[in-house]
């Protein structure tokens, strides 16, 4: 029966930048010589209309994308055959990091003295190493009156206007996000 060589295919685990280029490599041997065949599988919930899981992409000892997307990000599947039970399958794990993106629901906000304001973002990006928020350009810290929190991909500030001062503007809150690639 066919064997891949783990030594001579990718690690089971594959971080790519989106829009570079991702190569994932399978190595087997075998008598007959294997032939290796790709797939992806689908996400939980997916299936082709015939109900499998695996899409087929392409066949040969490297799978190769120009550029690599955020659908590109899940598990990969190699399979050497060669008619001689049982085939051998290697699972590849692929991890596309890319740049946040930031969008903001309502772009100026406005409150009463005394009133509680909450400002939301969506954020996503792989990965986010961290995620703050400056007002008139000072960043902004947690106190008493004020607090962030993170829920379903959407980051929010709540601040307590004390003062004129401290009235709360879209123009003046931005978000801020950094990511290391």
């Amino acid at each position: 029966p066919p064997r891949i060589r783990a030594a001579d295919s990718s690690p089971l685990k594959v971080l790519v930048v989106e829009g570079q280029q991702l190569t994932l490599r399978c190595a087997a041997d075998g008598s007959p010589p294997p032939s290796i065949s790709w797939f992806k599988r689908l996400s939980s919930g997916q299936s082709l209309s015939s109900g499998r899981r695996l899409v087929p992409l392409s066949s040969g000892p490297v799978y190769t994308v120009a550029s690599a997307s955020r659908k590109c990000d899940g598990i990969f599947q190699c399979l050497a055959d060669n008619g001689e039970e049982p085939a051998d399958r290697r699972e590849i794990r692929v991890v596309v990091h890319y740049r946040p993106r930031v969008s903001v629901a309502n772009e100026q906000i406005s409150q009463s003295r005394g009133h509680s304001t909450m400002v939301m973002c969506a954020v996503s990006g792989l990965p986010i190493r961290e995620l703050y928020w400056e007002h008139r350009g000072r960043r902004f810290r947690p106190g008493p009156d004020a607090a962030t929190c993170w829920s379903g991909g959407r980051h929010c500030l709540y601040q307590q206007t004390t003062s004129a001062g401290d009235e709360v503007d879209g123009d003046g809150f931005q978000t801020m996000t950094r990511i290391d690639l």
